[in-house]
């Protein structure tokens, strides 16, 4: 039977193949179970560079069921590339509300942060 201990391990496996693709070796990632994560989600630690990706019981249920959760992870840890100005500058934040909802921002960041996800996904399936 799998553990969360198991995904943790596999999810920082998963890490680590992808930290030196992304250009993230001066990230320090870890991976718990989050109460309050919807699936998966990222956390920073500003200004610090530790990111913690939290999952949820359901990302953990369809990984004991079978589901591939390399994207999920990948896609947290392109959000250390695409959020931190996002995160920490309040003069970016001040800014973009005056033209954008809070909620159109996030939607473009998360779209962002999938492109990178899925551009690095497709170049790691080919033999460079």
């Amino acid at each position: 039977m799998k553990s969360h201990k198991d995904l943790e391990k596999h999810a920082l496996g998963i890490i680590k193949r992808f930290q030196p693709k992304l250009l993230a070796q001066q990230y320090v990632y870890s991976v718990s179970f989050g109460k309050e994560a919807e699936f998966w989600e990222c956390v920073f630690n500003y200004p610090y560079l530790n990111v913690d990706i939290h999952y949820s019981e359901r990302a953990f249920k369809d990984w004991c069921g079978g589901k591939d959760v390399t994207p999920y992870v990948l896609h947290e840890m392109c959000h250390a590339i695409t959020d931190p100005f996002y995160i920490t500058d309040p003069f970016y934040a001040k800014a973009t509300d005056r033209y954008s909802s809070k909620n159109e921002i996030r939607d473009e960041r998360e779209r962002l942060t999938d492109l990178i996800c899925n551009i690095v996904l497709g170049l790691s399936k080919k033999k460079v």
